[in-house]
């Protein structure tokens, strides 16, 4: 029925329905009355069947955020077949991967109005991806540093009143810094309930919006924990240096109770900073410029002095 709500004849159907079978992956329950199905089913047998349309236009919203891993490899591997083949692909998506991944013009909208419309696709995903979601975001200096303008959530243990990345010297990035310098993240705190499930941390985020690590003061063995106290308190944690490429990156506070509730979760942008990696790659005159790879770690090589048999 739905093929042919979308125009494909009966003969149409029944030539691809094996084909749209094993894409969705239901072969299994093709007895099973589709109102048993979860809606992530629902939605990848429908794509399934829209993608073996044969249309010259294919609208495709928020597709890839149902499905496992191969289910949206297999739909981006579609999609581009639909694209390479002469036909238009209007993707709709917050996943900025997939939008990189499989479109040739990014258009970004934001409450109805154009933002940006440009076939650099990667400009338009980074400007999109470092948007002024949060007013207090200093971002036109260009200084790496948030400041709480609001009270934050009542029913937190934990409020953000600051954070700051800085340099060894104790001043806030306001620039592109080499990665072989040392970056110290700063937070100013107010504890309101001293839980001892309370941890607080940061997610660090890469310019594609991809998380590269997590880390939270529970990070290490408890006699090295930072000791939590109520009222006022500041943390400090620094960043590893010769690790990061040359980027931009986007640094997330998280707090919450472990294993219990969030107050700020990852990818909330609840309070966030941004930075830029430029340079300090390698002191190796073959490795100047930005490496393939999120990360550029300098790793020691080191030569046992036994020959191989």
């Amino acid at each position: 029925m739905s093929g042919s709500i979308l125009g494909m004849t009966r003969a149409e159907i029944a030539r691809k329905f094996d084909e749209i079978v094993a894409f969705a992956g239901v072969e299994r329950f093709l007895d099973t009355p589709i109102k048993r199905y979860s809606s992530g089913m629902q939605t990848r047998l429908g794509f399934a069947v829209a993608a073996h349309l044969e249309a010259e236009i294919v609208l495709i919203d928020e597709l890839l955020a149902v499905g496992d891993a191969d289910f949206q490899k297999k739909c981006l591997g579609k999609m581009k077949e639909v694209a390479v083949g002469g036909r238009t692909v209007l993707f709709i998506s917050h996943n900025m991967n997939s939008v990189q991944a499989l479109c040739s013009r990014a258009i970004w909208l934001d409450k109805g109005c154009l933002r940006a419309d440009s076939a650099d696709v990667r400009h338009v995903t980074l400007e999109y991806l470092s948007a002024d979601w949060v007013v207090s975001a200093d971002k036109s200096s260009g200084r790496a540093e948030w400041i709480n303008e609001s009270e934050g959530a009542k029913e937190a243990s934990v409020v953000l009143r600051a954070m700051r990345l800085l340099d060894a010297n104790g001043s806030v990035i306001a620039k592109p810094v080499p990665n072989n310098i040392q970056l110290i993240l700063e937070f100013d705190l107010y504890v309101h309930d001293l839980n001892p499930a309370l941890f607080v941390g940061y997610g660090l985020y890469g310019e594609d919006g991809e998380p590269l690590w997590l880390s939270s003061q529970m990070d290490e063995v408890p006699d090295h924990w930072p000791v939590l106290r109520k009222g006022p308190l500041r943390l400090h944690s620094p960043l590893p240096r010769r690790l990061l490429n040359e980027a931009r990156y986007r640094i997330e506070f998280l707090s919450g109770l472990h294993n219990t509730k969030w107050f700020s979760a990852p990818g909330a942008r609840i309070a966030f900073l941004e930075f830029e990696v430029q340079g300090g790659l390698s002191d190796s005159p073959h490795w100047t410029a930005a490496r393939k790879g999120s990360l550029a770690p300098v790793l020691p090589w080191h030569n046992d002095g036994n020959r191989l048999p």
